[in-house]
């Protein structure tokens, strides 16, 4: 099972990752948006939950470390890379190169968070968590599907290009309810 995961992985995330920065996708992953990639990380998910022990040594902070780890080298990947090429070639090149789905830090970031949740302890809520957990799921697929995304969320989150970076966290939340 680590095989396949392994060998997934290198697949879907690094080989289509990599090939991607040619504008080509060898496994039909569709940066992320594919039922392969969305099969590939149930796979994930479910070892994570069927072999859990093996995650029981791993501290909590060090999969926050690692999540913030992965979480700062996509953002400063994207603001140096864009920034430093825009200054030596006038426009910005490689500003994506880490911020996609199958970035090998967003999957591993992504990883350690989700193991990391694992490991909290609910007392308070349980009820409500488990039932609105799967709505999110729910909101993942409406949310990218090509008729809702072109033709509403596009629409108005262009507006928030307008408004003050502390009107765009209050509208940002706003809506994140009103998806769920």
């Amino acid at each position: 099972y680590r095989l396949v995961l392994l060998l997934g992985f290198l697949l879907l995330c690094g080989i289509n990752w990599g090939a991607s920065r040619f504008e080509r996708d060898s496994f039909m992953a569709n940066g992320g948006y594919s039922p392969l990639w969305l099969a590939y990380l149930y796979l994930v998910g479910a070892y994570i939950r069927i072999y859990a022990a093996d995650f029981t040594a791993v501290k909590k902070r060090v999969l926050l470390g690692v999540y913030a780890l992965c979480t700062l080298l996509t953002w400063c990947s994207k603001l140096l890379l864009g920034g430093l090429t825009k200054l030596v070639f006038g426009r910005a090149l490689l500003d994506d190169v880490l911020y996609s789905y199958l970035s090998p830090t967003v999957v591993i970031g992504s990883i350690a968070l989700l193991i990391f949740f694992t490991k909290i302890k609910v007392s308070h809520g349980k009820r409500f968590l488990c039932a609105i957990a799967p709505c999110s799921f729910g909101v993942y697929l409406i949310h990218t599907h090509p008729f809702v995304w072109e033709n509403l969320l596009k629409q108005y989150f262009r507006q928030f290009a307008q408004t003050p970076w502390y009107l765009q966290y209050g509208r940002m939340i706003v809506v994140a309810i009103a998806l769920f």
